[in-house]
């Protein structure tokens, strides 16, 4: 997440309800591909700047992520952790940097109860609910959450809300953003907690959000 592109205003010089009705008829993926068929694997690498993961990418030392296409600029949707996970979880995902308005916003995930339009856009997933989790909870799916930053780590109210949203969530201090080998301690946690799933249990697709914090404190603010 580019979190360098903020305040770039929704409107874009648009009517609100032109660009609603403007939006994109269809998205990248498929989801009808995806929900329902498939476990979702969600993963925020939290602070992650866009000139860092594209330095990375060159140096050819995040090869298991750039199987999957290279890094792409996007301005987060909110302008830290906490808003921006508030927004991704009800469907608003990061988008690219260049958008101005909701007429080009990718919505893969779709809350069909907000008015956005009346159409879902084709291959969006239509969810009902105030999450992405409780839509994917009605249809079947079992929620998982690791966290990692401290919005996460149900030590105090704040840090019980984002756990709140999933049927089970997990911290413990080995993942916090001041251990050396917190990733790695939450990778072989769900390996682990993967391992354990019983046989009645893998017949129930699982949907995972992982935070990992591990780049939050060796990313500092950049000042225009």
């Amino acid at each position: 997440m580019d979190r360098n592109a903020q305040g770039m205003p929704d409107g874009g010089g648009l009517n609100y309800r032109t660009a609603i009705r403007g939006m994109k008829q269809t998205v990248s993926v498929d989801m009808n591909e995806v929900v329902g068929k498939k476990d979702i694997l969600f993963i925020c690498l939290d602070t992650l700047r866009y000139d860092a993961a594209i330095q990375e990418e060159a140096a050819g030392r995040t090869p298991v992520l750039n199987r999957y296409g290279p890094w792409v600029k996007c301005q987060a949707p909110g302008s830290f952790t906490y808003p921006s996970h508030h927004a991704m979880f009800a469907g608003f995902l990061p988008c690219r940097h260049d958008v101005k308005n909701m007429a080009d916003r990718e919505l893969l995930f779709y809350p069909s109860a907000i008015g956005l339009r009346r159409k879902v856009p084709k291959g969006a997933y239509a969810f009902c609910g105030s999450t992405i989790m409780e839509g994917l909870a009605k249809d079947g799916y079992e929620t998982w959450c690791v966290g990692g930053v401290s919005f996460f780590d149900k030590r105090s109210d704040m840090g019980k809300v984002f756990p709140g949203y999933f049927q089970k969530s997990f911290w413990t201090p080995s993942f916090g953003c001041m251990v050396k080998e917190s990733t790695r301690n939450q990778v072989d946690f769900i390996l682990n907690k993967i391992s354990d799933i019983d046989s009645a249990q893998k017949e129930k697709h699982i949907f995972l959000y992982l935070n990992i914090d591990d780049v939050g404190v060796k990313s500092p603010a950049i000042v225009p």
